[in-house]
């Protein structure tokens, strides 16, 4: 499985998850494989700005304009979430 990079475009996969919202946080079940996947309050909102297919770098442009965080913060952070979410199985990517 291939990491994400800022160069990658990244959207959810909706079909096979059953998603519920719980307080700031969410939880999801993959129904084909039964495993259980929870996203903080920053895992969600990343997981709501990948509705549609976004690249990683313009993602990170708008959580740096919703929140007071460097470049380069932000960058590691959202890689190091968003490739959780591909191990997880929970997104699609393309270059």
């Amino acid at each position: 499985m291939s990491n994400i990079t800022i160069e990658t475009i990244v959207s959810r996969r909706n079909e096979g998850l059953l998603v519920s919202e719980l307080s700031n946080e969410m939880v999801m079940m993959d129904i084909e494989s039964g495993n259980y996947i929870g996203l903080n309050e920053t895992g969600r909102v990343i997981w709501e700005m990948i509705e549609v297919p976004v690249k990683v770098d313009e993602l990170v442009q708008q959580l740096i304009c919703k929140y007071d965080i460097s470049y380069e913060v932000c960058c590691k952070d959202t890689l190091e979430c968003l490739n959780k979410m591909n191990e997880q199985k929970i997104i699609r990517h393309s270059i």
